[in-house]
């Protein structure tokens, strides 16, 4: 548009050939400027992930931070396109309790009805609703395009797994505090009873 007025007001715009190459050198410039916007975008991206916790990184304005542990998550929700399928690469979505990494997808429905006598008339009208809870989230809270996409998947499912407390481990760390409390009992009352034996 703004090409257009600029053409206008030069009086370019009674060339025919001039107006055609400028719609299409313009048309090529946008093209390739949001291109490489999205390229930049996306390149922008870090995954960095440790032993305890994935973080994520991104943006390119406004900087982005989000940092989750692994005994946070309590699904992993993995995605790969047909190419993605040939290269192997894909995305992962973490999905923790809070709903981290969760969209929804609403719908919709009403109907009415209208029925009316010689004096009197009525009105009625219903509908409702359904919120469906989908795997889904901001680019920068998902890792996206991972390669090679099976061992990482598999990696952050295996340092998710060996950050979970099983009900055994949890009964054997209890037992652990119990020994604990124990023995400074036991040093405790040993401690008393030498002083109890010096004094005599």
């Amino acid at each position: 548009l703004l090409g257009t007025i600029i053409l206008w007001q030069t009086g370019w715009v009674n060339d025919v050939g001039i107006v055609k190459t400028f719609v299409l050198v313009y048309s090529i410039a946008i093209s390739a400027l949001f291109s490489l916007s999205v390229f930049a975008y996306v390149k922008s991206h870090r995954y960095i992930i440790t032993n305890l916790r994935i973080i994520f990184k991104g943006g390119i304005i406004k900087k982005r931070e989000r940092t989750l542990r692994y005994d946070k998550i309590t699904d992993v929700d993995g995605e790969q396109g047909i190419l993605g399928q040939i290269f192997g690469f894909g995305t992962i979505i973490p999905i923790t309790q809070s709903g981290f990494g969760l969209g929804s997808d609403q719908t919709f429905a009403a109907g009415g009805v209208e029925a009316q006598s010689k004096k009197i008339g009525i009105f009625g009208f219903a509908g409702g609703s359904k919120e469906v809870k989908t795997p889904r989230t901001r680019s920068y809270y998902e890792l996206h395009g991972v390669y090679p996409y099976r061992e990482i998947r598999k990696l952050v499912e295996e340092f998710i797994q060996g950050n979970v407390i099983t009900p055994y481990q949890k009964e054997q760390v209890e037992l652990q505090r119990e020994q604990v409390e124990l023995q400074k009992e036991m040093k405790e009352f040993l401690e008393k009873q030498s002083l109890l034996k010096d004094d005599e």
